[in-house]
Order: C-alpha cells, then sequence, then structure tokens
C-alpha cells in the first residue's frame, strides 16, 4: 500500500509548508514586480540589477609568463643590491673555501679532525 501525504501526518505537515513556502515566495516576487513597474512609471530612478563579474583562472601560458617577469625583476633587485658586495666577496673568496674544507673534514671524518691533519702530512 502506497504512502498518501493525506493519511501520514508529518507527510501532510511538510506538504503544507512547502506549499506556503512556495506561495509566499511568488507573494514577493508579484509586489516587488508591481513597486518597479510603478517607480518605472513615474520616471524615478529603479535599482540598478547586479552584475557579477566572474574572475577566470590564468591559463598555463600566462601563469608561466608571469613568474618569468618576477624573476627577471627579481633578478634584477639583486644585480644592483650585489654589484657592490660582489667586489668585497671576491677576495674572501679563499678564506670561505678553507672553512669549507675544515668543515667537509669534521663532517665526514666523523668529527675527529686530529686524524684527518694526520692522513695530509
Amino acid at each position: 500500500m502506497q504512502n498518501n501525504p493525506h493519511t501520514d501526518p508529518w507527510q501532510l505537515l511538510t506538504f503544507i509548508l512547502q506549499a506556503k513556502k512556495e506561495t509566499n515566495f511568488f507573494i514577493q516576487n508579484v509586489e516587488r514586480y508591481q513597486k518597479l513597474k510603478k517607480k518605472a512609471d513615474k520616471g524615478e530612478e529603479t535599482e540598478a540589477r547586479k552584475t557579477f563579474v566572474f574572475k577566470q583562472r590564468e591559463t598555463e601560458e600566462q601563469i608561466l609568463a608571469r613568474k618569468r617577469k618576477l624573476d627577471s625583476d627579481h633578478d634584477e633587485n639583486q644585480r644592483k643590491k650585489l654589484k657592490g658586495k660582489e667586489l668585497a666577496t671576491k677576495s674572501d673568496t679563499p678564506k670561505r673555501a678553507a672553512d669549507n674544507k675544515s668543515f667537509l673534514m669534521n663532517l665526514f671524518s666523523g668529527g675527529t679532525q686530529g686524524s684527518a691533519k694526520k692522513d695530509e702530512s
């Protein structure tokens, strides 16, 4: 036997509530239309319709072009900053190489730098 909405009280209640919602929605829209029509007849400005603007995702080409531009701008700024520093760091290169050598010897010899020095002599 099928459930008849007129026999089940909960189904009947939900059916009535849904009908009320639809009726109220329809009445509100009719009233809104009548108000707008009256304003238009009087020559008053009516509310402008909302226009929705959807931003489209960038294509792969646009993303890569933007990243290349950012990288090139960043590189130019780095070159300007480092221009004066490069001259000073070139003279420090042998000292830094020696520091790296001792660090690497410490790292790979297990922390005993003395045994590494004995092997070199």
